[in-house]
């Protein structure tokens, strides 16, 4: 007998049956959400990748022409692990001691939790993992290892935002410790370690020799802060880095992921478990990585000022309804994650509401999707369980807002110091 799922109106619900489609993984809650709303929900405010661009835009930053570059291509195999020219490219630009051989370029990024996964942890590995999370991180690590061996490690709420909370990690952490997981900036709080506190955790990790798996998919986002996200891959020689495109560049659909990794003998086996995956990466998006390298200084900005403009909006529209939310500014990333007040969590009849009811009533009402924070890792008890995550870096972030806004005032007509953005 053997534990499976089956998949109905986009919902998992577990089965047991005999040896049938045999799936040990968990429901992607996430993306089964998304799977149901992103292209039908006309308000989408919970999306954490910025605004995507043409791909004429693209090329013309990079000096390049449909024509040339993308029309002469040919449509043959790629190398395993990207060609010298784009990891060069990647290693060069993004990174302060990493070199071409260090990189490994992926099928996709979510390809590149499966492999840290896969190549470095057995059952019963104990792992520590940042939390809240994006929930491929949690269940990949969890089903890998046993849910039973992996230690969350908790953000604190603090007043004006979200904070490391580096005493708890170096309680919890110890020679037992495999592997600790973290992500900056980080998703959904918006949380960035400064280089004091990522030299803190990558001494934590070397002291205890254990590996560092840092998702960097958000690093490029700073919003107003002072502070730049290192790559852990500078800091620590047991790190193992994600990088992407998805986020910071504005281009999820070219799923353009790679890893970092400077031990060569680790890199060959996540080579050796890629081959059985993607193999190699699509060569229409390595072009288009070689491409963002050459215009990262207009991409980033342009990202940022749509995400700065956003979080201007944000910053008053929660002002203005600070009796139902507790607004904590992210520090950098294109995400944030709100907290709702008991008065904001309850029916009309007075009954508390989940989370997940509140973002189901606010969807179905108007149209305007936000994510709970029960598909970011968060339990049934805590702050986190109270919380959604709010999406900063698309152009119509202001328009979104506005209809969020207008289902507040009938709901919640009391709670509002101000009705206009």
């Amino acid at each position: 007998v053997i534990q499976c799922y089956k998949l109905e109106n986009n919902t998992f619900s577990a089965m047991t049956t005999e040896a049938i489609f045999p799936h040990t993984l968990p429901p992607f809650e996430t993306e089964l959400y998304f799977l149901k709303y992103e292209f039908s929900a006309p308000h989408l405010l919970c999306c954490s990748d910025a605004e995507s661009l043409p791909l004429n835009d693209l090329l013309a930053y990079a000096g390049m022409s449909l024509e040339k570059d993308i029309g002469q291509m040919m449509l043959g195999y790629t190398e395993a692990d990207g060609g010298e020219e784009v990891k060069n490219a990647i290693a060069s630009n993004l990174y302060s001691t990493a070199v071409s051989n260090d990189v490994l370029l992926l099928g996709s990024p979510i390809e590149g939790i499966y492999l840290v996964g896969r190549v470095l942890l057995k059952p019963g590995d104990e792992v520590i993992l940042m939390c809240p999370a994006y929930d491929a991180l949690v269940t990949t690590f969890q089903e890998m290892t046993g849910k039973e061996n992996v230690k969350l490690w908790d953000l604190k709420a603090g007043q004006s935002g979200w904070e490391l909370d580096l005493p708890a990690l170096q309680r919890i952490i110890s020679r037992k410790t495999k592997l600790v997981v973290v992500n900056f900036p980080h998703n959904p709080t918006g949380v960035i370690a400064n280089a004091n506190q990522m030299r803190q955790i990558s001494d934590l990790c070397e002291q205890n020799g254990c590996y560092l798996f840092c998702d960097e998919m958000y690093r490029g986002h700073y919003n107003g802060h002072s502070e730049r996200v290192m790559s852990m891959v500078d800091m620590y020689s047991k790190a193992v880095v994600l990088g992407g495109l998805s986020k910071t560049y504005g281009m999820p659909g070219l799923r353009a992921g790679w890893l970092v990794v400077k031990d060569p003998v680790l890199r060959q086996n996540f080579m050796n478990y890629k081959f059985y995956t993607s193999n190699s990466p699509n060569g229409f998006t390595v072009v288009c990585t070689q491409a963002a390298m050459r215009a990262l200084p207009q991409l980033r900005t342009r990202t940022q000022d749509i995400i700065t403009a956003n979080l201007n909006v944000a910053n008053k529209f929660f002002q203005r309804w600070e009796n139902l939310f507790k607004w904590r500014p992210p520090m950098g990333g294109s995400v944030a994650f709100v907290e709702c007040r008991p008065a904001l969590l309850q029916s009309r009849t007075g009954s508390p509401l989940t989370i997940q009811q509140f973002c189901q009533q606010v969807v179905d009402a108007c149209g305007v999707l936000l994510l709970p924070g029960k598909f970011m890792g968060a339990g049934k008890d805590g702050i986190a369980s109270q919380c959604f995550r709010l999406g900063l870096g698309r152009k119509d972030f202001q328009q979104a807002l506005q209809v969020f806004q207008q289902y507040l005032q009938v709901n919640y007509s009391g709670s509002t110091r101000n009705a206009r953005l």
